[in-house]
């Protein structure tokens, strides 16, 4: 509730400074980051799991901004903004442009995620699907570092572009788009080939005089890269690694996303705002201009984040209740309704909450390794499977095809293929080397010892298999997907393996199969991680 209650009067005292000031003199500029297809409201834990988002709710802020702000909104999102739910994924996120083509953003950037639809059947391009959702936005898309391997030439299209310029009351806002230098790592890397993504702050500094010749008042940069803070503000991440590179004297501002978590800080001057993600929360900055000579007022500079799409806001220091906006479901409803039935069909019935990571345990993902040790014809000894591809947890009660989606968006197909007791360690080892929790993998048919106060490489301490060590030349015959074998995430051991079967069967329908089939399901009671720390 304190949150609610910072982000009312924050919006209520700058309802208030925009009276004390000309329109010409005052900037809003808002950021959406990692919607994910999310076109349903989620709960949001940091609001006592009040709803928030939905795109009629969403729709209803954007309304409300604008006829607060009718000459000054600057409406932008930091990507990644397709992949993730079934009403996205089946349209390969045409349905995701429409909304915003519909909420007239004015920017975007390219996530990771973006590339996840791949291949076009039309054209024949390895990048194609997203080239076409690009040319369907009725908006630029930003990204100055991403360039062709074969010529150097930027990866660009009529509507894709390093930068844009939006011009509001007469000032002139530069728009640099980049993205993480991670996408190789974090995409399938069949979707990127032929591709490279450069450092951020390089490509940032080098448009700088072009953006000054073209007499823009500031500039800010829209970035899908992201950071994390901790409770005694130390921050870190490439958002602030690359603010450290940047002049403050240049660059206003920098909004962020990929790591889906809201947070304000200033780095080096420089504002920074991550919005959040699943449609739950937007980001915001004010800027202030001199009326006189329109150069940025930096000290007035006014951030908040996360502020929550919920169905209240303020007006005149009065809480009201926005009208939820019911054109965009007519607007969509080609989309809602071709997947109304199979999203409700019920899978099972769960008897609690389970989640992705749960202090140091991996529920979610033990339970779909254990789901595709069902894949029939192989004997696995072991599965693995990435966190990062579990999006979503379980909630009490029944879980539907859509929630299904929901957990596992991405298609991902098993591999089978063999490898070594020590390839197996190795490839632990690199899971364990941030320290967190959420970045091991969801693993079944191992119990593996975990010792973070070790220094990295020398974490895994011990690997059973039915209560014995397992040995460096012991092989296994493991099932995992086909991101981690192309090396997504970095992991290039699986490339190593022998025996290689590359199927195409979805994890996801495994998993569905396997959750049809029990019917019911709870956490694993035996977790197949012991840490200390």
């Amino acid at each position: 509730m304190k949150r609610i209650t910072a982000n009312i009067f924050y919006i209520f005292f700058l309802l208030i400074a925009s009276t004390s000031v000309t329109f010409s003199q005052h900037i809003v500029i808002v950021e959406t980051s990692d919607f994910h297809g999310s076109f349903e409201p989620r709960p949001a834990k940091e609001i006592n799991n009040q709803p928030a988002g939905g795109i009629d709710i969403i729709a209803a802020h954007i309304k409300f901004l604008r006829e607060n702000y009718p000459d000054n909104l600057i409406l932008l999102d930091g990507g990644d903004m397709m992949q993730g739910s079934i009403i996205s994924n089946l349209s390969k996120g045409k349905a995701v442009i429409e909304f915003y083509n519909y909420l007239n953003y004015d920017a975007a950037t390219i996530g990771n995620h973006e590339w996840d639809f791949g291949y076009d059947d039309i054209t024949k391009d390895p990048q194609g699907t997203l080239k076409r959702r690009i040319l369907g936005a009725n908006f630029p898309f930003v990204a100055a570092n991403i360039y062709y391997s074969e010529n150097n030439k930027q990866f660009g299209l009529t509507n894709l572009r390093p930068y844009t310029i939006v011009e509001r009351k007469g000032l002139r806002i530069g728009i640099i788009g980049v993205t993480t230098t991670s996408t190789p790592i974090t995409t399938h890397p069949n979707n990127i080939k032929g591709l490279y993504f450069s450092e951020p702050a390089k490509e940032i500094k080098g448009l700088i005089p072009e953006l000054k010749e073209r007499k823009v008042n500031t500039i800010i940069v829209l970035s899908h890269t992201g950071g994390k803070c901790s409770e005694k503000n130390e921050c870190s991440g490439e958002i602030f690694d690359m603010a450290k590179e940047l002049n403050p004297q240049d660059i206003a501002a920098i909004f962020g996303g990929h790591t889906h978590n809201p947070l304000t800080a200033t780095v080096n001057g420089i504002q920074i705002v991550q919005p959040g993600s699943y449609g739950k929360s937007y980001g915001r900055i004010d800027l202030f201009f001199n009326e006189k000579d329109g150069k940025l007022i930096s000290e007035k500079t006014k951030a908040v984040s996360p502020v929550y799409f919920t169905e209240t806001t303020t007006l005149n220091n009065e809480l009201m209740s926005l009208k939820p906006d019911r054109e965009v479901a007519k607007l969509l409803a080609p989309y809602i309704i071709s997947v109304e039935r199979i999203k409700k069909d019920i899978i099972c019935n769960a008897t609690e909450d389970i989640e992705i990571a749960s202090g140091d345990t991996l529920p979610l993902g033990q339970i779909i390794t254990e789901a595709m040790l069902t894949y029939p014809g192989t004997n696995a000894d072991i599965a693995i499977y990435n966190t990062g591809g579990i999006r979503s947890g379980i909630k009490k009660g029944a879980v539907t095809y859509g929630k299904v989606y929901e957990i596992i968006p991405f298609d991902n197909t098993i591999v089978s293929l063999t490898l070594t007791g020590s390839q197996i360690k190795d490839i632990l080892e690199m899971s364990a080397s941030s320290g967190e929790t959420d970045d091991l993998l969801g693993i079944s048919g191992l119990t593996v010892y975990v010792n973070y106060s070790k220094e990295v490489g020398k974490r895994i301490t011990r690997i059973t298999r039915n209560g014995k060590d397992i040995k460096s030349s012991d092989k296994f015959v493991v099932l995992t997907n086909d991101f981690l074998y192309a090396g997504g995430d970095g992991f290039d051991t699986f490339k190593n393996g022998e025996n290689v079967v590359v199927s195409q069967t979805l994890v996801r329908d495994l998993f569905e199969n396997y959750l049809r089939k029990k019917k019911t399901i709870s956490p694993p009671k035996k977790f197949n991680y012991i840490i200390t720390r």
